[in-house]
């Protein structure tokens, strides 16, 4: 790709960046117009200073790397550095590590088998702790014919702010997460979209049992409720109600796609007729598994 030379000052219009490639001249070609007027060669031209991110202890975590100066989204802070192993290795070693009592983690992914191990040969990069609400990301670029590692602002950051990112470890050992954000999901490993919904729900669901069973607590113990006690519950069914009636319907369409490919192959019935009977089956399954763990049903709200 050739660089059509907009963007001058930061890249941020370089067809190149657009990419996460830097632009680069050499004596046999070239990607950029520009020349060293190019603002897209920020990791090659290594434009961070050590002067701008001390480290620092925080007494709280271990070591941590935060900002001298102010910094805008997108600055460059530093390139990640360290020896260059195999996922084998890299694997390895940190089960070595995690045997030894070390909870300090080195690795980054670079490319398909092709780890960077910072914990012996590196820089103020692998000292920057990890966060679920991080405010800098890593970014992966091509330079010339290698793949570098950036760790760039997503926001602005304060003079005397603690650098993080969020590592996303694909390790197979659990890291417990201690960062303290309100975002916090327990672990340094990468959690998928799905196991988030899925823990949302269980959160969900343990509220509304925490209430239910204050509302039992409350009336065994006064034998009647009152109107604000009512008034959730009464919600609280509402929504019950609702999700149940769209769970049902979404389970008899999907259960109709599925028997409509299999209920010819059957002999004196049809796909519809065998969904009726399956949804109806499963509702009623579903209605006794309601009555076992209900637990105020046996209310009347007036």
């Amino acid at each position: 790709m050739l660089c059509s030379g907009r963007g001058v000052d930061d890249g941020s219009q370089c067809e190149n960046a657009m990419t996460f490639m830097e632009c680069y001249d050499t004596k046999k070609e070239s990607n950029c117009c520009l020349g060293s007027t190019c603002g897209n060669r920020r990791i090659a031209q290594r434009s961070w200073s050590v002067n701008k991110i001390k480290v620092f202890d925080t007494q709280s975590h271990g070591w941590g790397v935060k900002a001298n100066v102010c910094m805008k989204s997108d600055d460059l802070m530093i390139e990640y550095v360290g020896e260059i192993v195999s996922e084998k290795v890299s694997e390895q070693r940190m089960i070595d590590a995690e045997r030894a009592g070390s909870r300090h983690v080195y690795m980054m992914q670079l490319a398909n088998d092709c780890v960077v191990d910072a914990s012996k040969c590196g820089n103020a990069s692998r000292f920057i702790n990890h966060s679920c609400e991080p405010n800098c990301e890593l970014q992966r670029w091509r330079v010339g014919d290698e793949i570098r590692i950036g760790i760039f602002a997503i926001h602005d950051i304060q003079k005397n702010e603690e650098l993080t990112y969020d590592y996303q470890l694909s390790a197979v050992q659990s890291f417990e997460c201690r960062c303290g954000s309100n975002k916090c999901r327990g672990t340094l490993k990468h959690v998928s979209l799905a196991d988030v919904q899925m823990e949302e729900k269980e959160q969900v669901k343990k509220q509304e049992e925490d209430m239910l069973l204050n509302i039992e607590h409350e009336f065994q113990k006064n034998q009647k409720l009152t109107s604000k006690q009512k008034s959730l519950l009464v919600k609280y069914l509402k929504e019950r109600d609702q999700k149940r009636t769209l769970h049902e319907q979404e389970h008899e369409q999907e259960s109709l796609k599925r028997l409509n490919l299999t209920g010819k192959n059957l002999p004196g019935t049809t796909s519809v007729s065998v969904c009726v009977c399956v949804c109806v089956r499963e509702r009623e399954r579903e209605r006794e598994r309601e009555r076992a763990r209900g637990r105020l049903l046996y209310f009347v709200v007036v």
